[in-house]
């Protein structure tokens, strides 16, 4: 596992996590993540996803693997219809 971040914050307490020092934006960081790895199936997961869960990750791997896709993007329909409640906007959330 890889962790793309403030390496002067992370260091230490990540247990059995690779970190990378971030660099300015996303794009630059998620290609410093990709680089760190010597994989060719490669997730990626943002660090503040309380509800991501070791069975969802699994299902994910299963599903993606199963379809074939070069890029596999998941969408949680669970999260999407909880913000939608709470933001008020109904339908229009993208």
């Amino acid at each position: 596992m890889i962790a793309v971040g403030p390496a002067k914050k992370l260091n230490g307490r990540l247990n059995e996590c690779m970190i990378v020092d971030s660099d300015s934006g996303l794009r630059d960081n998620v290609a410093r993540g990709i680089e760190a790895s010597k994989s060719k199936a490669i997730i990626l997961a943002a660090c503040d996803m309380p509800l991501l869960t070791p069975d969802s990750v699994d299902s994910f791997i299963y599903e993606s693997r199963l379809k074939g896709g070069n890029v596999c993007y998941p969408i949680v329909h669970e999260m999407r219809s909880a913000l939608m409640a709470a933001s008020g906007i109904g339908r229009r959330l993208l």
